[in-house]
């Protein structure tokens, strides 16, 4: 994400969008099952299955190649790797997240 927003920042043309995404694809519920796995946690310690909302989309999926061709970004970190980093960065920094408040006001 940092290298393809840097490239986005330093080399696209402004007022560009540009989607950002790998080739793997997967449900909300693979991806919890993925850290699940990883935690060595069950799943329904972690998640509620409830019913689908009204209106919910099937799918979102991203095309990621204009910042392939115009760019020349790549993905360099798997999903599974990038879980795994990111649960090891949690544990490595958790008594500061534990500090941190646990409401999020989000300022327009």
């Amino acid at each position: 994400m940092a290298d393809a927003t840097y490239r986005v920042a330093t080399a696209g043309m402004p007022g560009d969008s540009y989607h950002i995404s790998t080739g793997e694809r997967g449900s909300i519920r693979d991806l919890v099952e993925a850290i699940c796995v990883l935690t060595d946690r069950r799943f329904d310690e972690l998640a509620e299955v409830v019913g689908d909302r009204l209106g919910k989309d099937q799918a979102y999926l991203l095309d990621s190649g204009k910042i392939r061709a115009e760019l020349g970004w790549r993905d360099s970190i798997s999903l599974a790797d990038g879980l795994k980093d990111t649960l090891a960065w949690v544990d490595a920094n958790f008594a500061t997240l534990q500090s941190l408040p646990a409401n999020y006001i989000h300022k327009a």
